[in-house]
């Protein structure tokens, strides 16, 4: 049996996915012309300032001292913004949908990296979950294939004749 710990991770991971799945939703539907980023300083200033308020509300806000910062800067730029303009980017170019499968390689990924920069050793099992990752996405994206992006059948829907 699932304690009540076990359960709230799991709703809390469920929410999270529903998050995630409206944010990929809502950011397909944003307008061909919108700067990206721009959108990206949006959400992130959005993001640091709700967070900021919300550890300053609980007391659990604290200031690193300078070298912390300097780290915390090099992580938002490289962990959070930069993905955050190619995950716009690429659901600019392949939907929403589309995009959201994709994603599902970010795991495999970081395990590779972690192999290769950390030199981490993969169990038998580790390997074949991540093979099963990487089979699913494939499997999913070859099922797509032949349909067009979503953005590109609304934009191909409202075009003007020619």
């Amino acid at each position: 049996a699932m304690g009540t710990a076990g359960t709230l991770g799991v709703l809390l991971a469920l929410g999270a996915a529903v998050c995630y799945a409206l944010y990929l939703t809502a950011a397909e539907a944003q307008p061909a012309n919108l700067d990206l980023f721009l959108l990206t300083a949006i959400v992130c200033t959005t993001s640091a300032v709700a967070l900021a308020g919300w550890g300053a509300a609980t007391g659990s806000l604290a200031v690193p001292p300078v070298a912390g910062t300097a780290w915390i800067l090099v992580l938002a730029v490289v962990s959070t913004v930069v993905p955050l303009v190619v995950l716009l980017l690429g659901i600019r170019a392949v939907g929403a949908s589309t995009a959201a499968i994709l994603s599902c390689f970010e795991p495999a990924v970081v395990v590779a990296v972690a192999a290769v920069l950390y030199g981490e050793r993969l169990s038998p099992v580790q390997l074949v979950g991540g093979a099963a990752v990487i089979a699913s996405v494939l499997i999913l994206q070859a099922k797509r294939r032949g349909r067009a992006p979503a953005v590109l059948q609304r934009d191909m829907a409202t075009a003007p004749a020619a």
